[in-house]
């Protein structure tokens, strides 16, 4: 019966393939049969001994324009969100509507979102993504 195989060398996974286990096809490496629940694949460091290896994932670098790109996008569902929220919050306030909650808290939670969307506003406006973003209110 076929099934996915890791192949280890240098305490590295250095490949996936799908074999039957029989024979010596991968001559240097170690094999190690991929159980279900496994969270194995390319590039994964590889510590243990053979079946009871212990799998870790890669580390993945992200370079400062990427981290930079992706900030910036970031803002900009975090300006979206926190329009939503405004919005649910001038409504709540319009129609009276404080079950389970009082006209004070609304109030205080719609200045703190606008406040946190004027935040992302100037953020976006700068354009300069390599800084942090400001902290959302629900944190």
């Amino acid at each position: 019966m076929m099934a996915d195989y890791a192949l280890i060398k240098d305490g590295m996974v250095q490949n996936v393939v799908v074999w039957d286990g029989e024979g010596n096809l991968f001559e240097g490496f170690d094999t190690y049969e991929i159980q279900d629940g496994d969270i194995v694949g390319l590039g994964y460091s590889v510590t243990g001994s053979a079946g009871k290896y212990k799998f870790k994932a890669p580390v993945v670098v992200v370079d400062p324009e990427e981290l930079a790109g992706q900030n910036l996008a970031t803002a900009q569902s975090e300006y979206d969100r926190a329009s939503k929220n405004i919005s649910d919050l001038n409504d709540q306030i319009a129609d009276e509507d404080y079950s389970g909650t009082t006209e004070e808290i609304v109030k205080k939670k719609q200045v703190t979102w606008t406040s946190y969307r004027k935040s992302l506003r100037a953020y976006i406006a700068n354009n300069d993504g390599s800084v942090s973003l400001p902290s959302s209110p629900e944190v």
